[in-house]
């Protein structure tokens, strides 16, 4: 049974590659014939492409139809292209269609004839067997109503603007698949007037805002998309790198801060309308890109806000539908009702009995997962009581607002000053969804500042989504901003209106880059490149360049317990470890070196070109690390090993901490190879080193002062005054660390599982090469420490 599904699946397969086939080469079999016709144009002394139309003449389609009678008997001028071709011997019928409707052509034979004219390039009747469905055409003739009662153009001149050189889909296999119709969304438009029209219906969507906002005295100004630290929201930024400037800038998550900083320079109403980019996944109502509105009004607060937005929204509805009560997602809306105000915390206590200042993280959690939301035991208080009120907005059909709320869940809005424990902050929420934010702004900048401070906190410790500090931002508090409420919407209440899908709702949607086999065919392109060649080759042949400096010769083993020796257990708790070290004595520790600093800047540049942070999980090296850590115990969230937390650095544009020479130049390394290495102050340690699991509850004070309770099975770097190094080089101890002041280093290099012997032998080589081109020293014992 299972061989005949499996024969069945095979043959319906092999079915489908040749119906693709066959379309394939029946494209390319007409787009070869319509080229044909280009040549047959040009040999006629006729441009398939002219530069312009006799627009001072045309009359738009619409306009005929709507005014018929008026037009009738008269000569008109029209452009379209062509929807349809139908001949009947002496008679040949076409469908024109322009942006504003559709007519019917009539040409005949009689009318044509000898009508061929280079000088004013029209064809006769004998040309228009060039002419093709889909090619774009200006027609002069008289409008007339047809026998069957169509309204229609009797041609009289026939002059062609575009030759379409592939077929349009209803001519060739139609636009059956979503992913097709947003991939060549322009074929989508042009066979689709509901589409074309819905995009009308946005652009008057933004312009009865525009004209709501200037009516109200508010002035549009463009603010940067690019940024140096990016915030107003809970998201994870794009990032890219500006050559000029050589530093890594952040695509705008929000518009807030700039339009805040307006406010702060002395304007009153400010707004700007345009597009932010959130590094997120899609959904039918988010897209990583999108276009957003924010606006601040100066000596107003959120119940401004609230009366403000009431009287917008009421504007677009009724300015793009003609009404105000619609069917959303189920829910029935009323835009012309007083908008309810829904607090935050009583209606959590409401729904599920909880106290979102007083009660546990861990009993909102338990209460999550009851309702099958799962995040997991490692979260905090502000994940768990979002999700606890996403599942409470899902029933909430609106319109309303939502006030009241928690601070620790707007670190830039103002606080309540009757319970500061609040913000005046609000939501309005319709047909289930939050449609946008509002709040009385933040203007205490010692305030501000300790909030951004919290979720600077947060993001070191792996929230991703948590607030950047922007101290330029705090220090425009300090010279002063008036009080302020603002506002902030994306295009997503458009989708919500029109009741569409987010990718429905943008005229180009994200898609993935694919090649149809008939273009990979005509042009010769087997794949969609990702990174330019030249960067791509350049990046590699510098780590070619660097890695054959180092010489190819293997490298001893070291068996002496009295410098270095792995523990038994450990060897036996963990597959293929293996520990490379090094001595150099003499050398000479800066702050920086200039080419360092270029083999830095080459090195980050190439990365970034080439590795995504989707990729970086992906890494052989990484994996193992990663399944060390699981084993060990260790919080994989927010302590990672160093390759995989400088690489995610690297990619994400925040750099490799700039320490000194020393640390810098073992870094390159590890970037290079991802396998860990580590560099100690030799006079600080007290032989010999053990590698062993933790136990007993020992400690470690590490960079920084932190002093470190280890965790019982934690695997770590000993020597006879105790731990200098944790979870395979995570962290080192305060008293080993290399400064400007180090003579003398000890260098350890350590793979786990999949990273072979041989890895971590040139991981060492290399690491070794770098620190003394930028350090200097004379180079002592160098191997690796026998494991069996």
């Amino acid at each position: 049974m299972i061989y005949k599904i499996d024969l069945i699946i095979l043959i319906v397969v092999k079915l489908l590659i040749i119906k693709y086939k066959i379309m394939s080469s029946t494209l390319a079999k007409i787009r070869n014939d319509r080229l044909g016709k280009v040549e047959k144009l040009r040999e006629l002394g006729i441009n398939p492409y002219p530069a312009r139309a006799d627009k001072e003449e045309r009359i738009r389609l619409k306009k005929i139809n709507k005014k018929f009678d008026e037009y009738k008997g008269k000569n008109v001028t029209a452009f379209g292209r062509i929807m349809s071709w139908r001949e009947h011997g002496a008679l040949k019928f076409a469908n024109i269609q322009d942006y504003t409707g559709k007519i019917q052509l009539i040409m005949r034979k009689d009318d044509l004839e000898g009508k061929f004219s280079k000088d004013r390039q029209l064809l006769g009747w004998k040309e228009l067997k060039l002419i093709d469905v889909g090619d774009f055409v200006q027609v002069r003739g008289e409008v007339l109503e047809s026998k069957t009662g169509e309204n229609s153009i009797e041609v009289r001149e026939f002059r062609i603007l575009t030759k379409a050189i592939r077929p349009l889909p209803e001519k060739w296999e139609g636009i059956k698949d979503t992913e097709t119709r947003y991939r060549r969304r322009y074929l989508d438009m042009t066979m689709n007037k509901e589409v074309r029209d819905r995009f009308e219906r946005k652009a008057t969507f933004w312009n009865t805002i525009r004209e709501f906002l200037n009516d109200n005295e508010f002035i549009e100004v463009n603010i940067p998309v690019l940024e140096h630290v990016t915030g107003g929201a809970d998201a994870n930024p794009f990032v890219t790198h500006y050559d000029a400037l050589d530093q890594d800038f952040y695509l705008r998550i929000s518009h807030e801060l700039p339009l805040k900083r307006l406010i702060g320079g002395g304007f009153e109403k400010v707004y700007d309308i345009g597009a932010r980019f959130r590094n997120e996944g899609f959904s039918d109502e988010h897209l990583p890109e999108h276009v957003a509105l924010e606006w601040y009004c100066a000596y107003a607060d959120y119940h401004d806000g609230m009366d403000m937005l009431e009287e917008m929204f009421k504007k677009i509805v009724k300015n793009l539908y003609g009404k105000l009560k619609f069917k959303i997602k189920g829910f029935d809306v009323d835009f012309g009702k007083k908008w309810e105000r829904i607090k935050f915390n009583e209606i959590l206590n409401k729904r599920f009995k909880v106290d979102v200042y007083e009660d546990s993280v861990e009993k909102m959690n338990k209460i999550l997962k009851e309702n099958g939301v799962d995040l997991g035991d490692e979260t905090n208080r502000n994940r768990v009581v979002d999700n606890l009120w996403k599942l409470i907005r899902k029933d909430i059909g609106g319109p309303a607002f939502l006030i009241e709320h928690p601070k620790f869940l707007s670190p830039l809005s103002k606080s309540n000053d009757e319970n500061p424990m609040i913000v005046d902050r609000g939501q309005p929420i319709v047909a289930g969804s939050e449609l946008g934010n509002f709040w009385s702004e933040l203007n205490d900048p010692v305030d501000q500042y300790e909030r951004f401070k919290e979720q600077q906190d947060m993001r070191d410790a792996g929230d991703d989504e948590a607030q950047m500090m922007d101290i330029d931002y705090v220090e425009m508090l300090e010279y002063g901003m008036p009080p302020c409420v603002g506002f902030g919407i994306s295009e997503r209440i458009f989708w919500y209106l029109e009741s569409v899908t987010a990718k429905e709702g943008v005229a180009f949607p994200p898609v993935r880059a694919e090649l149809e086999e008939t273009t990979k065919e005509i042009y010769g392109i087997n794949e969609v490149r990702k990174v330019s060649a030249s960067s791509r080759n350049k990046f590699d042949k510098s780590i070619k360049n660097l890695r054959n400096i180092v010489a190819a010769k293997g490298i001893d083993d070291i068996d002496d317990s009295k410098i270095i020796e792995i523990d038994k257990k450990l060897l036996e708790s963990y597959e293929n470890i293996n520990i490379g070290i090094a001595v150099i004595k003499g050398v000479k520790v800066e702050k920086k070196n200039s080419e360092l600093e270029k083999l830095k800047k080459k090195t980050l540049s190439g990365i970034r070109k080439t590795l995504s942070l989707e990729a970086i999980d992906d890494i052989p090296q990484i994996e193992s690390y990663m399944h060390m850590y699981k084993r060990m115990g260790v919080d994989t969230g927010s302590r990672k090993a160093s390759p995989e937390a400088l690489l995610r650095r690297v990619v994400e544009g925040e750099g490799i901490y700039n320490v000194n020479t020393c640390v810098d130049a073992y870094n390159i390394a590890v970037l290079l190879t991802q396998v860990s290495t580590g560099a100690f102050d030799l006079e600080t340690l007290k032989f010999p080193v053990v590698v062993r699991e933790a136990r007993n509850g020992e400690k470690i004070e590490i960079i920084g002062g932190e002093k470190k309770k280890l965790k019982d099975g934690e695997v770590c770097y000993f020597d006879q005054n105790g731990a200098y190094n944790i979870d395979y080089n995570w962290r080192d101890a305060d008293r080993t660390k290399v400064t400007e002041k180090t003579k003398d280093l000890w260098i350890n290099v350590e793979g786990v599982n999949s990273i072979t012997r041989d890895q971590v032998a040139d991981t060492l080589k290399l690491a070794v090469e770098l620190i003394t081109r930028f350090c200097g020293g004379s180079v002592g014992k160098v191997g690796l420490v026998k494991n069996k």
